[in-house]
């Protein structure tokens, strides 16, 4: 998983496949986000993904900040 899966959908509230073209890839706030991003695999989404029978895109998002605080439920 790459942290373009975060940073694209927490900044534009969307990730499809012309998110990875450079006129949208290229924003530099992409980058500034990434730097500070934790990018950990799910096995159950990796399970999913491959499972033809599913073939499952599965993302998700947790927010931790600065003060200790996270987003209980995270974003999928």
């Amino acid at each position: 998983m790459h942290s373009v899966h975060g940073a694209i959908p927490l900044l534009f509230g969307r990730l499809g496949a012309a998110d990875y073209e450079d006129q949208v890839a290229g924003d530099p706030r992409i980058d500034a986000l990434r730097a500070k991003m934790q990018v950990r695999e799910n096995a159950g989404f990796t399970k999913d993904y491959y499972d033809a029978g599913k073939r499952y895109y599965g993302n998700a998002v947790q927010v931790f900040f600065k003060d200790g605080r996270l987003e209980p439920k995270g974003c999928r």
